[in-house]
Parts: C-alpha cells; structure tokens; sequence
C-alpha cells in the first residue's frame, strides 16, 4: 500500500516505480481518502512522514528510495561481488533485454543491471504500433514484461534499481562499480544504456517535475491528468502516441510542435489520428489549428 500525494513527485516516482515493475497495488491519498489517519495510526506513522510504502503489509518505509523497495519485495535476488558473469548488461530496455535473451537462450551467464524498470524509454509508451511481429500493436509495458520473462526464462538475471557508474579494469574481467559502492564483474560488458529525455530550456522546470510536468504518458500519468487541459511537446512517433493517448482521459490536449509540421517526424498512420480527433488541437510554431 503507498500512501502519498498526488501533488508530491516522490509520490509519482513511487507509483511509476510500482506500476513499471509489475507490483500491485493501492493508493491512499492523504487529501482525498477517509481511511488514510486509520493506517497511519495503526502503524504510528506522523502526517509528516508521507509518503509512505507499506511493503508487505508489515513494514513502512517512509519516503523510501527504489533501491529500498526492491530490497523489501525482493526483486532481486542477492548479487554476490565474487561472481563473474560472461555478461553484464547495463540498461534493460529494448536493446539490453533482447542481449539479455539472445546471450542466456546460448548458455552465457547473463546479469542484467537496470535502474528503475525493465522496458527503458520504450516501456512508457502506451502504444507501439510499428514494433515487427505485432500487427495491432502493443503497450511499451507489456512489450517490456514479455522479453523481461522470456529472459528470465532462459536464465538471465536482471537485477532492479541498480545503477551502473563507473568501469573498471582494461582487461576481463571487467569490473563494473554500482551506485551504493558494491560492484560486479563480467567477461563482457554491453552498455545498452538508451536516450535521456530532453528537458525544455525554462526557469525553475525541475520544481515541476513530477508534479505538472511529466516525462512519460502512460496510465500513472493519465489518472493525475484526468479531466485535465493537457500539453505535449514534441512532434514525434512518442508524442503523437500520447496526445492520442491522453486524449482518451484529458479534457482537452494540445500538442506543440516546434518544427514546421509533422509530416518530417511522424507517422502518416498517427497524424491522422490527431487531425480526426476533436479533443486534440495541433499547434505548430505558434500558429495553432484544431485538429
């Protein structure tokens, strides 16, 4: 159970980190919900300390970082320093989970080392649509769920909320250091880190991240923007894909486009979706339409 608010980013980096790993669970609102003194009371908890994580239904971890939860669901099991893997995959997006695949299906010994969730930038697209083998489409979630079991399946291990920061060591075994001090070591390492988003050049943008401003559409986002006048920036594949998206919920969303027009970025298949939507409007350059 999380109990927080959605006006607190940390609540929403809590629910995306849930949600993206496949954890079930409920929502309490400090704001909103009648219950939430009753839980507090009963696990002795001060208003001040939300956001809170009850992890399994015995513990309360108060504001807990993602490695701390994974530790307490167990999402990984232990990593011992000792070990050396044939290969360690930094990044468990598309590309490191399809090496995470392809090198446990042949018998190496995989570690794959992600830190947030599998599925990368990819596993927050709420629709894929021109993804090879799926000719009606599929979420970036359950794309990303399906190659996370299929590695499993073969044997790979793919440790959650471990970050990658340093590299050691010139010859193998190479010896990759992991945020908190502990490392790890492989024969061979494959760096499959993926994209950062872009980050507008506005004053004081990161004190509204994660609390109006998101990087990401998918169900987590669209329940906070419910009934709500949306923006999306952006004139791409990912943009198009959540103006249509959050058009499903949002009262109204507008999306800007900072190019000439969107025929040199997007797909024929989404700009028409957006030109035939009523709850989209198109702004390109200023000059804005109603789609």
């Amino acid at each position: 159970m999380l109990i927080g608010s959605n006006h607190s980013s940390d609540t929403l980096r809590l629910k995306e980190f849930l949600a993206r790993n496949g954890q079930p669970h409920s929502y309490l609102d400090v704001e909103v919900d009648p219950d939430v003194q009753t839980v507090l009371d009963q696990f002795e908890i001060p208003i001040a300390d939300i956001q809170v994580l009850i992890c399994r239904g015995t513990v309360a971890l108060r504001n807990p970082s993602n490695p701390e939860v994974a530790a307490c669901l167990g999402l990984n099991a232990g990593i011992d320093p000792a070990d050396v893997s044939d290969v360690v995959v930094v990044g468990a997006g598309p590309s490191g989970l399809a090496a995470a695949v392809y090198g446990a299906a042949g018998g190496l010994k995989v570690l794959v080392l992600e830190k947030n969730a599998p599925g990368g930038q990819a596993g927050s697209s709420s629709r894929i649509e021109n993804y090879l083998g799926f000719p009606m489409g599929i979420s970036g979630e359950e794309l990303s769920n399906r190659a996370f079991v299929r590695a499993e399946k073969f044997g790979a291990h793919i440790a959650i909320a471990q970050s990658a920061i340093g590299l050691k060591s010139k010859l193998p075994p190479y010896t990759v250091e992991l945020e908190g001090g502990r490392s790890v070591r492989g024969q061979t390492v494959i760096i499959a880190a993926g994209s950062r988003y872009r980050r507008l050049d506005l004053p004081n943008l990161s004190q509204l991240e994660g609390v109006g401003v998101y990087y990401g559409a998918t169900q987590v986002e669209a329940t906070v923007c419910r009934e709500e006048e949306v923006g999306v920036v952006g004139g791409g594949n990912s943009a198009g894909q959540a103006a249509v998206f959050l058009a499903g919920t949002a009262k109204h969303v507008y999306l800007v486009v900072r190019g000439p027009c969107l025929a040199k970025t997007m797909s024929r298949y989404l700009i028409s979706r957006i030109e035939a939507n009523p709850r989209i409007t198109l702004m390109v350059l200023g000059h804005n339409r109603s789609a």
